[in-house]
């Protein structure tokens, strides 16, 4: 069927995690982009395939960001709270790239096939030299860089250093005492997380839903509002540790 390769080769599954590449020589480039997120963006993958596909003359709708990677967000806040009762999906539709594939010609879909997955069929196996086997070179760069003894260090000893830094550590226990001023006592975003998945866990519905909708957007808006102070302290923390973790990594 044509397109079957579509989600298959889009995703990372199949993808090495206990790469060859066990200690590698880090560029402070990667090292930053790293403790920014960047080897873990998989959606910037899908650039690749947009451009691969432009070269072949068609269009390729780059994939949306998690809507979790968009919590600190707040016209995301307001309207799904943190994404577990509700998410940006919800409305349906069909997918920006099916649309495109049925507009076209069958001799078209053909050739967009053969540039996507390397047939004209658009099946499996997918081709090296196709956009989805480029993309998928890409993630296994990704994942053979993400999944390095080193990498895992130099990322632990971030989040460490990160959540034991002294302004973070006032600006949470200005986060407790805000919370439990709105009548909401939490330790720790972790904790209201673990209450509503479970609670979405139990897959209410009717009333039920309602109210877990409700509260899921009551406990993100005072949370949002509650962590300015931490949002600004881990920033201002973030940029001068990951520095420090350059130098010590990649000096020079």
């Amino acid at each position: 069927m044509a397109l079957v390769a579509l989600s298959a080769c889009a995703s990372s599954d199949g993808l090495s995690t206990g790469s060859a590449v066990s200690q590698p020589e880090f560029t402070r480039e990667q090292i930053s982009d790293a403790l920014d997120g960047g080897l873990f963006d998989t959606v910037a993958t899908d650039q690749v395939v947009a451009e691969c596909m432009a070269e072949s003359g068609f269009t390729w709708i780059v994939a949306r960001a998690d809507p979790s990677a968009q919590i600190a967000d707040a016209d995301f806040v307001a309207t799904y709270g943190y994404g577990i009762f509700s998410f940006p999906d919800d409305t349906g539709g069909d997918d920006a790239n099916f649309v495109i594939f049925d507009a076209l010609s069958p001799a078209e879909q053909g050739a967009y096939n053969l540039a996507l997955v390397g047939n004209e069929q658009g099946v499996a196996p997918t081709s090296p030299d196709s956009c989805f086997g480029r993309q998928r070179q890409a993630l296994q760069r990704l994942s053979d860089l993400a999944s390095s003894e080193l990498m895992r260090k130099i990322l632990d000893e971030y989040q460490s250093l990160l959540s034991s830094a002294p302004e973070v550590e006032v600006a949470n226990a200005g986060w407790q005492l805000c919370m439990s001023a709105a009548g909401l006592a939490y330790d720790s975003r972790d904790d209201i997380l673990a209450e509503l998945t479970a609670l979405a866990d139990t897959q209410p519905d009717g009333d039920a839903l309602i109210a877990g909708k409700q509260r899921e957007l009551l406990l993100a808006q005072q949370d949002y509002t509650c962590s300015s102070p931490v949002r600004a302290a881990s920033a201002n923390a973030a940029e001068r540790i990951k520095a420090e973790l350059v130098d010590r990594y990649a000096p020079g």
